[in-house]
């Protein structure tokens, strides 16, 4: 992680319009990499790769991001793409004692989220992620957050304690103000010639969205930070696995310590029955 990864882009073919768009491309990569701020987002996965066996970056378009564009609607709630045309219309309205109705629209931009080992399923089949026909990916967002993606209000969810809540490793960062959102992507296969895409929620009773595969590719959008690879199996192995029956040893003899010490401070003794006075002995020494 101490060396920034160096991108290159490779012209396609020798014409002079390819060899200019791969140098763009290679301006284009260096700004995603400063202005989504992958340098911290990478340790991070790195980080999720030594303790639960591989990281992910999951990496997407976001309709709701980027800059915003403000439009006028016509009569019809449809948008006035002329300039001249929405200053007409609102000059007309004015003059009748009316406002223009004006929408606000995100110009979108790419995305890329951290998720932790257990927030990625995936198709269990092959031995390589990049073959898998399926992944899920879990999501937890703001009702707010899922009602502007989908259109639909849910309720968020009821955390339980840390011992029953299987995501406790991180369960101060979440809150019960969330919703579980679950995003899976179908790979173009011959069961199906489209794939698939779809976004489900156990709060809900029906699919938040099911459509087609949406991508210009045909990749599942998941970058994997690996661990310690095992052969025949599409997740790793924690780096720190090795390490848990050194600190449990450790641990029991951190145990063993105190409680001699405590047997030292406080020893048992000996005496006969009926022998030894209650309201004579004391906490004090000797």
């Amino acid at each position: 992680t101490k060396t920034k990864p160096v991108i290159h882009s490779v012209p396609s073919n020798a014409s002079d319009k390819a060899s200019k768009g791969a140098q763009m491309a290679e301006r284009l990569q260096e700004y995603w990499w400063r202005d989504l701020n992958l340098s911290a987002k990478r340790n991070e996965a790195w980080t999720w790769a030594q303790i639960g066996g591989q990281g992910w970056w999951k990496v997407g378009w976001d309709f709701n991001a980027g800059k915003t564009f403000t439009y006028t609607l016509d009569p019809t709630g449809k948008p006035i793409t002329s300039d001249k045309l929405a200053e007409l219309f609102s000059e007309s309205l004015k003059a009748q004692g009316a406002e223009a109705i004006e929408a606000v629209v995100a110009l979108g931009e790419v995305r890329v989220d951290v998720l932790p080992p257990f927030d990625v399923v995936l198709d269990p089949s092959p031995t390589d992620y990049t073959d898998c026909h399926y992944a899920y990916c879990v999501h937890r967002l703001d009702p707010d957050e899922v009602y502007s993606r989908w259109k639909v209000w849910l309720e968020p969810d009821t955390m339980g304690s840390s011992s029953d809540n299987p995501y406790s490793m991180n369960s101060e960062s979440l809150s019960k103000n969330l919703v579980t959102v679950y995003v899976g992507y179908f790979r173009k296969t011959a069961a199906l010639p489209k794939g698939r895409y779809v976004v489900f929620s156990p709060n809900s009773d029906k699919f938040l969205y099911s459509g087609d595969w949406p991508y210009p590719f045909d990749e599942i959008p998941l970058v994997k930070f690996p661990g310690m690879q095992i052969p025949g199996c599409v997740y790793d192995r924690a780096v720190v696995s090795d390490a848990r029956p050194l600190q449990q040893e450790f641990n029991r003899s951190i145990s063993q310590i105190i409680e001699y010490k405590n047997l030292n401070i406080s020893p048992q003794f000996v005496a006969p029955a009926g022998s030894m006075m209650r309201n004579r002995m004391t906490g004090e020494p000797g």
